[in-house]
Formats: structure tokens, sequence, C-alpha cells
């Protein structure tokens, strides 16, 4: 199976048993919060790439931050 990149890129669906777009929209996640764990599950997948994943974690921080800032 090769790499499909739009409907199921290998740095979202390799080697898992869910996708994150698919956990995302089966817990119904509000879009800030379905960023936030895009970024976080490839996190793991950029440490084992050796690249920095600092970027991922500081994206879904963002997304957290303007969630909990939209919502208080």
């Amino acid at each position: 199976m090769s790499n499909d990149i739009v409907n199921s890129p290998d740095h979202y669906v390799k080697g898992r048993d869910h996708e994150p777009l698919s956990v995302i929209e089966d817990w119904q996640l509000p879009y800030h919060l379905g960023q936030a764990l895009k970024y976080i599950s490839r996190y793991q997948r950029k440490l084992d790439q050796g690249t920095d994943p600092i970027t991922d974690l500081k994206k879904a921080q963002y997304y957290l931050n303007r969630f909990i800032k939209n919502n208080e």
C-alpha cells in the first residue's frame, strides 16, 4: 500500500490502530481540541524520525490555549 498523502498520510496512520482523524470524529471534538490531539499524536513520530517535535507540541499548546480562552 502506497502513502496516500491526502487521504491517509503515513505520518498519521502507519502502524496505528486508530487514525487521529477517526478519534476526533468519534469523540466529536471541537475544532481546537481536534487540532491539539492531531499535533500531540505526531510528537512521538517526530522523535522517532530524529526531527524536532517541539514545534508540534507548541502548536497543540496554542490550540489548547485558544480553546480555554474562548470558553472562559
